[in-house]
C-alpha cells in the first residue's frame, strides 16, 4: 500500500468505529431561534409573509396563545423577519361604514331592519312592514376584514327568490323548506391611500345556520371618506343585490330607489 493512503485509511476506519458521517453535512448549529411578539395583529394572520422570506433551512408558526411568531433559521434571515414584523405589525386603521335608501325626489329614505319582498313570475315587489325613519343603518370593521348588515328581516320564501336564486346559478331545493329568511349585505372596508374601497355581497341567511352567498353579485366600490356615495339603483326584479336592499323597504315606489354609502376612517393609534 502506498504510504499516503494510510492517513485516509485510519480516517475512514475512524469515521466507521465511531458512526460518524464521512462526508459533513450542512450543519444546523448556526441557526437561530426567535420568539417574536405581535402587538397589534393576529400572529396566525402574517405567518404566511414571514414564511416567504425563509432560507431553505428554516421553520415559523404562531403561538396562539401569546400571538408570538416562533422563527427558525440563520442569523440573516431572522434579521428580516425581525425587520418585516415590523413593518407588518401596525395599528389597522378602523372604518364606519354607513348606509341609507334615497329616492328619486331627493326625499331622504333610510333602509329598514324590518319587512320583506313577495313578488310573482313578474318579478319582485314590495311587502308590507314598518319603515324605521331616521335611522342609517352602520357597521365599525378593521380595514381588511368583514361583517353584515341585516337589511330586511322575516323576508318570504317566495316563487320570485326561488327563481331569482336559480338565475344566479344557486342550486338549493332546501330553500323550500323554509317559509322566511333574512336579507343582509357583507361588508368589507379596505382603507387605500386617500380611500376606501368597499366591497358589498348579498347573503341570504337561514334557521339551523344556513346562508347563501352571492359573491357572483357582489359589488365593489371606491368611495371617498366622508363623502356619501351613490353606488347602485335598486330597481328591479333580476338582481339579487337590488333585491337585497328592497327588502328592507316599507312599500313599492315608481321608479328606483338609489342606495348610498359613506366611509369614515378611524385612524389608529400607536
Amino acid at each position: 500500500m502506498k504510504t499516503w493512503l494510510v492517513p485516509y485509511c485510519i480516517l475512514f476506519l475512524g469515521c466507521l468505529l465511531l458512526g460518524a458521517p464521512l462526508f459533513a453535512a450542512e450543519t444546523t448549529d448556526s441557526l437561530e431561534t426567535a420568539f417574536i411578539k405581535v402587538h397589534h395583529r393576529r400572529a396566525q394572520e402574517i405567518l404566511p409573509q414571514i414564511r416567504s422570506i425563509l432560507s431553505a433551512q428554516g421553520r415559523a408558526a404562531a403561538d396562539n396563545g401569546t400571538n408570538s411568531l416562533i422563527v427558525i433559521d440563520i442569523p440573516p434571515q431572522v434579521r428580516q423577519v425581525k425587520n418585516l414584523v415590523d413593518k407588518l405589525d401596525r395599528p389597522t386603521p378602523q372604518v364606519t361604514v354607513l348606509l341609507r335608501m334615497r329616492g328619486e325626489t331627493g326625499s331622504g329614505r333610510l333602509l329598514s331592519t324590518d319587512s320583506g319582498i313577495s313578488g310573482a313570475r313578474a318579478g319582485l315587489t314590495m311587502g308590507t312592514g314598518r319603515m324605521k325613519r331616521d335611522q342609517t343603518l352602520r357597521i365599525t370593521l378593521r380595514s381588511g376584514t368583514s361583517g353584515s348588515l341585516t337589511i330586511g328581516r322575516q323576508v318570504p320564501v317566495t316563487r320570485a327568490w326561488l327563481e331569482l336564486c336559480a338565475r344566479h346559478g344557486v342550486r338549493a331545493g332546501w330553500l323550500r323548506e323554509y317559509r322566511t329568511f333574512a336579507s343582509r349585505l357583507s361588508v368589507q372596508p379596505l382603507v387605500l391611500d386617500h380611500a376606501v374601497e368597499l366591497t358589498l355581497t348579498p347573503v341570504l341567511s337561514f334557521d339551523q345556520g344556513r346562508s347563501l352567498v352571492f359573491a357572483r353579485a357582489a359589488t365593489t366600490v371606491v368611495v371617498r371618506p366622508d363623502t356619501w356615495t351613490e353606488i347602485g339603483a335598486a330597481t328591479g326584479s333580476e338582481d339579487v343585490f337590488s333585491a337585497v336592499i328592497l327588502s328592507g323597504q316599507a312599500s313599492h315606489q315608481s321608479g328606483s330607489m338609489v342606495l348610498e354609502v359613506k366611509a369614515l376612517i378611524h385612524e389608529p393609534r400607536y
